[in-house]
């Protein structure tokens, strides 16, 4: 095959993918892209060994926080890129869910509409309680973060009532809100403007840019890994940011351990 995805329990998880990376070696596979579900890893020790171990084989790792390659989610990213919001200023998602399995899916999805480098450089967490951070087990929290090219963020992955799996896109000149339930996506659109001749700008609805063609997350990613594989492409969540989000769930942990620093 081209392509594997290893979508077992994350205990075994890096050691299924480094097998993988070593059979490429030994001439006895020709996989191409190794598509891990998340967490990537149990460690950080461990994504950077997978990490590194990808790289000097010429294999391709992405990671499954799906709405990196959702069609949406691309095309409001698009949009962020293209200034229709001006810089980026917040991002706020509620969810719900332990972080490093759900929340990686909200993490990588803030990452993805914070535009500019799409890396935390630092954030403040709050855990569900002092007894299972002082575990290694994953968890519920809260976070604050600061994304390196000056956007902050807003995660809440503690029980959200009504709002679970809602997001807001927040720049100087528009705001995208998503309500992404189980019933289906709602993108909203919304950009300063005048109502009035005269008056002092004010938030209008537009309508958000339907994707022309539409297929799931998951084909999504397929085509992603397709693209890699016959371009060069670096994947919409490669390896790389698959350790990245894997740092800022245990961080937040990490965070609520030392008094919320």
């Amino acid at each position: 095959p081209d392509m594997v995805s290893v979508c077992t329990h994350v205990g075994p998880r890096a050691k299924i993918a480094l097998d993988i990376v070593q059979m490429v070696r030994e001439g006895k596979t020709s996989v191409k892209c190794i598509w891990v579900e998340k967490p990537m890893t149990e460690s950080l020790e461990e994504a950077d060994e997978l990490v590194k171990a990808c790289d000097e084989a010429g294999v391709i790792l992405m990671l499954n926080a799906m709405r990196a390659s959702d069609v949406y989610y691309r095309r409001a990213r698009a949009m962020i890129d293209e200034g229709v919001l001006g810089k980026m200023l917040q991002i706020t998602a509620h969810g719900s869910g332990p972080l490093a399995h759900m929340g990686v899916h909200w993490l990588g999805a803030m990452c993805v509409l914070a535009g500019g480098n799409e890396r935390v450089s630092w954030l403040v967490g709050e855990a569900e309680s002092d007894e299972k951070a002082a575990g290694e087990g994953d968890l519920a929290g809260n976070a604050y973060l600061a994304f390196e090219n000056g956007a902050r963020g807003f995660c809440r992955m503690l029980p959200s009532g009504a709002s679970t799996w809602t997001l807001d896109a927040i720049g100087e000149k528009g705001t995208i809100s998503i309500r992404n339930g189980n019933e289906g996506y709602e993108f909203e659109l919304w950009t300063m403007g005048e109502i009035v001749p005269g008056a002092r700008p004010t938030p209008v609805r537009h309508v958000f840019p339907r994707p022309q063609k539409i297929w799931s997350a998951g084909v999504g990613q397929v085509k992603d890994a397709i693209v890699c594989i016959e371009t060069g492409k670096t994947p919409n969540c490669s390896g790389d940011m698959g350790r990245h989000l894997l740092e800022i769930s245990l961080a937040i942990r990490e965070s609520h351990r030392r008094g919320n620093v």
